[in-house]
């Protein structure tokens, strides 16, 4: 095994293992004293879902509106469905936007309707 595989595989353990520390209380209306500690993943994914759906702030008594990053939707949306980006982004084609997924899906589901209209059936 080469040194920078090694040096990889122990820098991915150890991030693991970080990533496994309850280091955030959250409210928990099941838990003991209505809060329990989340790890640093569920923290992160939490953020990652926030940033998703756009949120706002107070910053100094003004009030900060973060629009959703379609970045982050892209994420989740690849996540959810078992799709774990590479690092090496030379090998791969060019992936769908998200605005060009959406519109598939909406394309699908329209067509869908037509069919099963023209079928006789209502849907």
């Amino acid at each position: 095994m080469s040194k920078t595989t090694k040096a990889s595989r122990l820098l991915s353990r150890y991030i693991r293992e970080i990533a496994n520390e309850a280091v955030m209380p959250l409210e928990d209306a099941d838990a003991e004293n209505g809060i329990r500690m989340a790890t640093r993943a569920e923290a992160l994914a939490r953020k990652l879902w926030q940033m998703a759906e756009g949120y706002s702030e107070n910053i100094d008594g003004k009030i900060k509106v973060h629009a959703p990053d379609k970045a982050m939707i892209a994420v989740l949306l690849d996540r959810m469905e078992g799709r774990v980006p590479t690092i090496d982004a030379k090998d791969q084609k060019p992936k769908a936007s998200v605005a060009e997924r959406v519109g598939d899906q909406s394309r699908n589901r329209m067509n869908a309707s037509i069919k099963q209209t023209d079928d006789g059936t209502t849907g």
